[in-house]
């Protein structure tokens, strides 16, 4: 009886793990350009990515994206040959009223690193927490938003990219 129930057990526990692992197809860039794909809070975010530059020699640029109400914007520094993120803001925009700003919890292991940097495309990953810091009350927001295994891959417009300063 005692080899019988754990048997049972056993099978019970890898069934489990084959069918709770089962895996997704979120956050692949495939072959697409202008795309940032996040799992955010557990569900697929997929928005046109946008590079605006600082300044002309590219050294601080904003990788910008948006989805619906949904925008998220990190600052980015150049650093040798690749890019430290300085600065990230997520927020709820209604046209241009913010309904909510959500500011990144520190506490939590953020991380951004580009893998690809070249001429032509920037290209990398990212996993980001937030807090919520200000919300318009007349909608109930969750606390927090959190994106997981971030991608971006977008190309350098050298004819679009508008200098913010």
């Amino acid at each position: 009886m005692k080899n019988k129930l754990t048997g049972l057990v056993i099978v019970t526990i890898i069934t489990a793990l084959f069918y709770g692992c089962k895996k997704t197809n979120c956050c692949t860039l495939a072959e697409e350009n202008n795309t940032i794909v996040a799992l955010k809070n557990n569900a697929e975010w997929r928005a046109e990515g946008h590079l605006y530059k600082y300044n002309s020699r590219k050294d601080t640029v904003i990788l910008s994206g948006s989805k619906g109400e949904e925008e998220l914007a990190i600052t980015i520094k150049r650093s040798g040959n690749s890019y430290t993120m300085i600065d990230v803001t997520f927020y709820i925009v209604q046209g241009d009223i913010i309904l909510a700003d959500y500011v990144l919890d520190t506490s939590k292991s953020n991380s951004f690193a580009t893998t690809i940097n070249t001429d032509t495309l920037l290209e990398g990953n990212f996993t980001l927490y937030f807090k919520l810091n200000h919300d318009d009350t007349a909608h109930s927001r969750p606390k927090t938003a959190v994106f997981k295994n971030g991608l971006f891959r977008v190309g350098w417009d050298q004819t679009l990219m508008p200098v913010l300063w």
